[in-house]
């Protein structure tokens, strides 16, 4: 037991004062330790006990007497001293344990308190450490006998048994050492009595024998030591332990014990059944625990298997074979591979009847292998490890199809995901400008990350860029190409022109031909038109274009300009490369004139017609978009319209144009403006 050398002097100083002439504590050296009080109810008495945490003050206290003192707890009482007590003297021991049918108990405590004393007290420095432990051991064997025997407690002057006592009281006990200084403890004993049965934790079955678990902390409170019993039918139970069982730790471990165990040798794999008594420090032995029932097992492990790998090159596989004494006794094997830094076992690998089996893995390199060898009782047994090189003979299979974004300034960004083999080194990329094409490597060696920025020209007239990926392993096979990914580049080119190929100017309007723009990507044409100083104004709108074009929405001797636009699908608009200009030509229908009133909420438009032939009457409207649209066909005979679709604060314009009976049409009327 490790002890400093201080403490060890101190104590060799107490007991060279003690038993020296004068039994008398020197002043100035002070006791360490404390005294412990314990106490039970039975009923009809109240045992206490006590004893010392430590040897100064309880070597003190074999010549100097403690004092027990009681209180009425339920009654308010005072405290009162009810006895001093110290060790008996060697004589009235030697007569107890001579009538003693096992006298063990009071035979170490006579020769622990009263013997022998010499043997500690010799001589010489390089002694110091030696009589310490014999100081300390004299301690522990003490306070051991008086836990083991009552009567030994009695001789230690560590126990009284209190029989007056009321019922239903409950009452505290102090008990008072006195050294140098006041040292004491005291406990409250309530009028219950509350058993505390052992419990087993768990049992741990090993080669013929059996391991009976039980925690430390919680039986601490309740016992000092320990009955373990056994059974081979599970009613009759006999002791295995000759004497009761203490279990002692070292001081210095680094952390507290947690469990205490008890090895008991027993048959294998025939069951027993096993249990456990307490016995704590008032002498009683507690009910036995409830029984658990274990048996010896076999835990010799089976002969190692010689393991060897086959020599032949294979594809991400191996062929493993083995050779174990006495295969009959083996139930299976496991197999464990190491890669690297890492390494796991696949359990159940093959068959305890088996002799050889292919691994297979997803990456080529280095292995190391080794084979357990488990028998029909769980029992394991490794191999000596081997090396082997693992081969790749097939290319990786062909990338997943890739994801792209595209900028506005032709950075075509890829991203693809990782394939399913564990051995690619890295990855091309090819492209070409269309499917059709021979596709362009890139990359002028494999890049390892997944991912790919492509720089384009997008003033070239392509609208589309198409990729492909192909992956690279260990052993530099490329895999099978990617499908083909389209990425649709954006479109930062006015389309072709579009132009007015053919014109006619009649009585009836002016008659264009439009001739398309050649770029695939046109959506629609405008046909514009503007007259005098006013702005361009779409008329029209194609997104096919007819034969030709009437506008007959003009006025006899105005001049005006027209222009056709080609709008692509982003809205880029196209050049105007050749404008027409033309005067309207007047029609030999004469005009009608156009008046209007306002009836409540709504516009009435009425006229009269210069051409008395004709067969109809057309109403127009000005748009929002400037334009005048048909709103009304009127026979021949009213002269009258009227318009209910108005918004106050709006401005309308209205102009009628005639058709005679042959389908020549009149000029426009004079212009209406309305305000509403």
């Amino acid at each position: 037991m490790k002890r400093s050398i201080l403490i060890s002097m101190l104590v060799l100083t107490i007991i060279n004062n003690i038993l020296g002439q004068s039994k008398t504590i020197d002043p100035n050296l002070s006791l360490n330790g404390n005294v412990k009080i314990n106490c039970k109810y039975y009923g009809d008495s109240i045992a206490v006990r006590w004893g010392y945490d430590n040897p100064q003050l309880w070597y003190y206290h074999i010549t100097h007497s403690v004092e027990l003192y009681r209180r009425d707890v339920t009654n308010n009482g005072k405290y009162e001293k009810i006895g001093e007590f110290i060790p008996w003297d060697s004589t009235k021991m030697e007569q107890t344990a001579s009538i003693m049918a096992d006298p063990s108990m009071m035979v170490v405590a006579l020769e622990n308190i009263h013997r022998h004393w010499n043997n500690t007290l010799f001589d010489g420095y390089n002694s110091v450490l030696e009589r310490s432990d014999n100081f300390y051991n004299r301690w522990t064997l003490v306070h051991l006998a008086a836990d083991r025997d009552i009567k030994a407690a009695d001789a230690c002057g560590m126990r009284y048994i209190d029989k007056k006592i009321k019922p239903k009281t409950t009452y505290a006990y102090k008990i008072v050492a006195r050294g140098n200084t006041l040292k004491s403890d005291y406990r409250v004993v309530a009028p219950v009595i509350r058993p505390f049965k052992p419990v087993i934790y768990n049992i741990k079955e090993e080669e013929s024998s059996v391991t009976v678990i039980w925690e430390k902390k919680l039986h601490d409170y309740h016992y000092s030591s320990y009955w373990i019993e056994r059974s081979v039918d599970g009613k009759n139970y006999s002791k295995v332990n000759d004497a009761p069982f203490v279990q002692l730790f070292a001081e210095d471990l680094g952390t507290k014990p947690v469990w205490y165990t008890y090895k008991i040798p027993c048959e294998n794999y025939k069951k027993t059944w096993f249990r456990i008594r307490g016995l704590d420090a008032f002498g009683d032995v507690s009910d036995a625990s409830e029984s658990v029932i274990g048996i010896g097992r076999d835990r010799t492990p089976p002969p190692p298997p010689i393991l060897t790998a086959d020599s032949s090159m294979t594809h991400l596989s191996q062929v493993l074979r083995w050779k174990v004494e006495n295969p009959a006794e083996l139930k299976t094997f496991h197999l464990e591979r190491s890669f690297g830094d890492a390494s796991f076992v696949r359990k159940n690998w093959a068959q305890g009847n088996e002799n050889f089996k292919k691994d297979t893995f997803l990456i080529e390199g280095m292995y190391k292998y080794r084979l357990i060898a488990v028998d029909t009782a769980g029992n394991e047994s490794f191999s000596s490890p081997i090396y082997v090189k693992a081969f790749d003979l097939q290319p990786p299979m062909k990338p997943h199809l890739p994801l792209s974004n595209v900028d506005t300034m032709g950075h075509v960004l890829l991203r693809w995901d990782a394939t399913d083999e564990k051995d690619i080194l890295g990855y091309h990329v090819f492209a070409a400008d269309s499917k059709g094409r021979n596709f362009v490597k890139l990359t002028s060696h494999f890049i390892r990350e997944r991912i790919y920025v492509d720089s384009l020209n997008l003033h070239l007239l392509n609208q589309s860029r198409f990729y492909r990926i192909v992956a690279v392993d260990n052993d530099y096979m490329e895999s099978e190409a990617s499908d083909i990914l389209e990425v649709k580049l954006p479109d930062i080119n006015p389309p072709a022109p579009a132009i007015i190929g053919d014109y006619r100017v009649s009585e009836e309007g002016i008659r264009l031909t439009i001739l398309p723009s050649s770029s695939r990507d046109v959506v629609r044409h405008e046909l514009r038109r503007k007259d005098g100083l006013d702005e361009w104004k779409a008329i029209a709108s194609f997104n096919k274009i007819p034969p030709f074009y009437l506008d007959s929405n003009i006025i006899a001797g105005v001049n005006y300009k027209y222009k056709v636009i080609a709008i692509d699908r982003t809205g880029l608009e196209s050049a105007s490369i050749k404008e027409i200009e033309l005067t309207g030509k007047k029609s030999i229908v004469n005009a009608s004139i156009l008046n209007f009133g306002i009836d409540s909420n709504r516009v009435v438009l009425n006229w009269k017609s210069s051409n008395e032939e004709y067969a109809e009457m057309r109403v127009f409207k000005l748009n929002s978009s400037n334009n005048y649209i048909k709103i009304a066909t009127i026979k021949k005979g009213n002269f009258t319209y009227v318009d209910q679709n108005l918004a106050k604060g709006n401005t309308y314009k209205y102009r009628i144009q005639s058709i005679k009976n042959n389908g020549q049409l009149s000029a426009f009327s004079n212009e209406v403006v309305v305000n509403y």
